[in-house]
């Protein structure tokens, strides 16, 4: 600590896991192990992080791991400027996966109760380019299976199934998105390119 520069440095390590989550919420009881790694450095009154090292998991009370969070390569990260720094531009920073994650444990605690079953696979990326410019990506198309969907009150949709490739760049604070390819195929035949 350095109070006269109103300043702080602080390094950690963290090993952290947990499961039993029925016990928070019954809701949760689908929900197995979570559990994440990661070595990180503070300055700045924790304004500016670096994450040197990060890896975060989840999977069923099965044991099938179904999101994974990994930190690509050493990254700094300024909470006031909103900036990435990379050790490497151009290169994934973090990248998160998703294997059939269950888009049914949503279920109670989206007010609408729009999600009756379905599950997601696919790998986003978070990419910085430039020191205002970060690439969001789908480095592989994100599928959605076995999708109903059902307001409360309301009889389900048909069974829908959505393949996409969303990417967006932040750029200067103007942010442009563009999804492409996106299929929509539905159980009673209907079919959008």
């Amino acid at each position: 600590l350095d109070f006269r520069q109103a300043s702080a440095h602080l390094e950690a390590s963290l090993n952290a896991s947990g499961r039993g989550w029925e016990w928070l919420d019954p809701r949760l009881a689908q929900l197995g192990l979570f559990a994440i790694d990661a070595d990180l450095e503070t300055r700045g009154w924790a304004q500016v992080w670096t994450a040197r090292q990060l890896h975060g998991r989840l999977t069923t009370a099965a044991r099938q791991e179904v999101l994974r969070l990994e930190l690509g390569q050493p990254t700094t990260i300024d909470l006031a400027r909103w900036r990435l720094v990379p050790e490497r531009w151009g290169e994934a920073a973090l990248s998160l996966t998703a294997r059939e994650l269950p888009l049914g444990w949503l279920r109670g605690f989206d007010p609408a109760g729009v999600f009756e079953s379905g599950a997601v696979s696919g790998v986003i990326d978070v990419i910085p380019l430039a020191e205002a410019h970060v690439r969001i990506a789908a480095s592989e198309p994100i599928h959605v299976s076995d999708l109903r969907l059902r307001r409360q009150g309301d009889r389900p949709l048909p069974l829908l199934t959505i393949t996409l490739q969303p990417k967006a760049e932040i750029h200067d604070g103007a942010l442009q998105a563009l999804v492409e390819p996106l299929t929509v195929v539905s159980e009673t035949g209907l079919r959008l390119d």
